[in-house]
């Protein structure tokens, strides 16, 4: 049924939500500000109750060279985030929702957290997975080139997962330590599918990290980037250990949803157990930064597996680098930022099979990259220019873009 604008009902409405939205602006009045990079915040209650609304773009032009064939240029938005983030001071609780408007399956984090004391936190929902490397510990609006290394690639995906999360930090003799721990279904992020017959695949995912501080904590959230923005002008040190087991992992990296296609002998599906284990280093100093991380991905769980239904093919060890990604990987990355203002980056990521054999989906990467970064409101407003070459299984290619990042 469709109303006329004077029809009496119409008219009803549009006064109520007229007073409703006066209402609104003068209860608010003084307490909705725009912060740079954070966008909109709202405070209720004289600052009891705060939200956040904003989001972030990144124009991107890009070049691709490969040897043997044509260049490729595009030009494209790579990432279009809206997010919505709020605090309930009174009752310790956080909430974080953010989307990626680029992909299909926009939702990217969606979580709930209650702080009790100080320095202990329990987390519900989608978010970012503890056992995987630094770098995977990082928003996509954090990081120093348009991609992450060829480590957090070969090895991850979004790195977000549906689950539940602790972690408990404290000093103890001037050495501050923090301990997470992890369980998530397994399946990355929707794990669940897209309808209620595409179910939940596999076991449960086991994940934990112990980060350690012997040198003092960084400034606030200078940790959770690569560009040393805050200028630390002491010494600051991250020790980082994690890893994770997927019981039964339907994807080739753990992080999915039903990649993996292998039997038990009764013909249905069954899957192998995926692990990774990572070390990693953030080092900073007055805009220095060094990060160095290396992980490992294995597999067990291989008895009583098999290629078909009918329990004819016997899956042999090293058949299993045809279903997951195995091997060895390492990333090394250099940072220098000069007054916060202009930033050089270098990274070299190499990654290599664990067996090498045709039809292993893991194969050798080894890739470099340089960066150039103008930074004018911190991560707010930067415009970064790269270039590099990736060799993968023995082709060569030539890389380089241009993007802008404005978070607002």
């Amino acid at each position: 049924m469709k109303l006329h604008p004077n029809h009496p009902f119409t008219r009803k409405a549009t006064r109520i939500a007229t007073a409703m939205l006066i209402s609104i602006s003068v209860q608010a009045q003084n307490n909705l500000v725009y912060v740079p990079g954070e966008g909109f915040r709202f405070h209720l209650n004289n600052g009891a109750y705060q939200f956040d609304f904003g989001g972030m773009i990144q124009p991107e032009i890009s070049y691709l060279g490969i040897d043997g064939q044509d260049p490729q240029y595009f030009f494209a938005n790579r990432r279009t985030y809206l997010r919505l983030q709020g605090e309930a001071g009174p009752q310790k609780l956080t909430f974080f929702v953010q989307a990626n408007l680029n992909e299909p399956e926009i939702l990217l984090d969606a979580w709930i957290a209650y702080k009790p004391i100080e320095g202990l936190e329990f987390k519900a929902g989608q978010m970012l997975s503890v056992g995987n490397n630094r770098e995977m510990l990082w928003m996509e609006d954090y990081l120093s080139f348009i991609d992450r290394s060829a480590l957090s690639q070969q090895l991850s995906r979004s790195g977000r997962e549906f689950g539940l999360a602790v972690s408990y930090g404290r000093p103890i003799a001037g050495v501050h330590w923090t301990l997470h721990a992890m369980l998530s279904s397994g399946d990355g992020r929707n794990s669940f599918g897209a309808d209620s017959r595409d179910v939940d695949l596999g076991g449960l995912k086991y994940a934990g990290r112990l980060d350690v501080l012997p040198l003092g904590l960084f400034t606030k959230g200078n940790e959770r980037q690569m560009a040393d923005l805050a200028g630390e002008q002491d010494l600051k040190l991250l020790l980082g250990f994690a890893g994770s087991i997927n019981n039964g992992a339907s994807d080739r990296v753990g992080e999915d949803h039903g990649g993996v296609v292998l039997y038990g002998f009764n013909g249905q599906l069954e899957y192998a157990n995926f692990r990774k284990v990572y070390a990693d280093v953030l080092m900073k100093y007055r805009g220095f930064a060094l990060m160095g991380e290396y992980g490992i991905a294995t597999a067990a769980g291989l008895e009583g597996l098999y290629s078909d239904p009918f329990g004819e093919s016997p899956l042999q060890p090293e058949e299993i680098s045809e279903h997951y990604n195995l091997g060895r990987a390492w990333n090394a990355h250099a940072s220098y930022t000069h007054r916060g203002a202009w930033g050089i980056d270098v990274r070299l990521s190499d990654v290599q099979p664990e067996f090498e054999r045709t039809g292993s989906l893991q194969v050798p990467v080894n890739s470099l990259q340089l960066g150039l970064t103008r930074y004018f409101s911190g991560q707010q407003i930067k415009v970064h220019l790269a270039a590099g070459s990736e060799e993968i299984n023995g082709v060569q290619q030539t890389v380089a873009n241009l993007f802008c990042q404005l978070r607002f």
